[in-house]
């Protein structure tokens, strides 16, 4: 899962990332009757001391919210 790939890059070994990631194939689930699904994702550039963050909030047919 992403937890355990998220574990992974944050561990270091002697100044250096580790190269090991797991990736698995997860399809997207629209939400419930009248609810909206929040997904996000954040990454870290350490080299450049810096952070990106992306959402995306969908509806109940599964479209963008603006």
């Amino acid at each position: 899962m992403w937890v355990e790939a998220w574990k992974v890059a944050r561990w270091r070994r002697e100044g250096e990332a580790v190269d090991q990631v797991t990736q698995s194939s997860i399809a997207w689930e629209k939400p419930s009757r009248e609810w909206m699904k929040c997904n996000t994702d954040a990454t870290i550039f350490s080299d450049i001391l810096q952070i990106g963050v992306g959402v995306v909030l969908r509806d109940d047919s599964g479209e963008f919210v603006r």
